[in-house]
């Protein structure tokens, strides 16, 4: 299970901290964890940059649906951890 802990605005103004609610990479909506890994088309463009690199296609733009994705690879080993550290890397 993965957890939603990162500190994306969202989370931050949820602490009580105020910040502007706006993704710093976009500016076009409130960042959270979703819009900063599925909607945002900067941090999309890059997944999107390796995910055909290694040849995988999601249908879905859902955390858990993308990440239990992931983890349900039936590709060599050797593929799944280049896969695994890419996705990482873009988180």
């Amino acid at each position: 299970m993965l957890l939603d802990r990162g500190p994306t605005r969202d989370h931050l103004i949820s602490w009580g901290i105020q910040t502007d609610p706006l993704c710093l990479l976009c500016n076009r909506a409130n960042e959270s964890r979703d819009h900063l890994y599925f909607d945002c088309s900067f941090s999309t463009s890059v997944w999107s940059h390796f995910a055909s690199r290694l040849q995988i296609n999601f249908s879905s733009s859902d955390w858990e649906d993308v990440t239990h994705s992931l983890l349900s690879l039936t590709t060599s080993r050797h593929h799944k951890n280049l896969s695994y550290l890419s996705w990482q890397a873009t988180v």
